[in-house]
């Protein structure tokens, strides 16, 4: 299911439409190598390895 939506996502992307709205709003988009699933799971591990620590250590908690 997540390939799924994420592969009707990256064709959405491609439309001329698309890129010019997302163009006029000054937004951009990822490489479609960089936008998967995947990327973005590797993504979120490397900032929580890089974050948590400094987190854990200035005593920071989400209430």
């Amino acid at each position: 299911m997540v390939d799924k939506l994420s592969s009707a996502l990256q064709d959405t992307l491609k439309s001329d439409e698309v890129k010019r709205r997302f163009a006029d709003l000054g937004a951009t988009t990822y490489s479609p190598d960089k936008a998967t699933p995947a990327a973005l799971q590797q993504h979120l591990k490397s900032e929580m390895d890089k974050w948590g620590p400094l987190i854990k250590k200035a005593g920071v908690y989400a209430d």
